[in-house]
């Protein structure tokens, strides 16, 4: 009966950790796909700032852990098509990108890909 469930149970936690790998190695290959295509297919614009907030909360009660960054919503034009995007940075990426106070209706640099136009990087200002 033992041997069954050690059985069982190291067969779950293989399961579990096959998928994690798989889970992160997918994350990796989608950001190394997207940092790829905007090399490649790299355009410059200006976006507007349609809207920024700050998020600063307490994830986890008991270590007091805080979860902050900045999301910042921009709304840009190419090839005559509007479109919409909601980037999130943490503090010091955001401080590095964007220097001095960014406000409502203010235009920033960007870049985004010609091919995948919401693929989109903001460049220092």
């Amino acid at each position: 009966m033992k041997k069954n469930y050690k059985y069982r149970l190291s067969h779950t936690v293989m399961k579990v950790s096959g998928l994690l790998l798989i889970s992160i190695a997918l994350l990796i290959s989608y950001r190394v796909f997207n940092n790829a295509d905007l090399k490649r297919h790299k355009v410059e614009n200006r976006a507007l700032v349609k809207d920024i907030a700050y998020f600063d909360y307490v994830e986890n009660e008991r270590s007091m852990q805080h979860l902050r960054f900045y999301r910042v919503s921009i709304q840009y034009l190419f090839k005559g098509k509007w479109y919409d995007k909601t980037l999130e940075m943490q503090p010091g990426e955001y401080k590095s990108m964007i220097r001095g106070k960014l406000s409502v209706d203010d235009t920033i640099k960007i870049i985004h890909s010609s091919v995948n136009p919401l693929n989109v990087k903001i460049i220092n200002q």
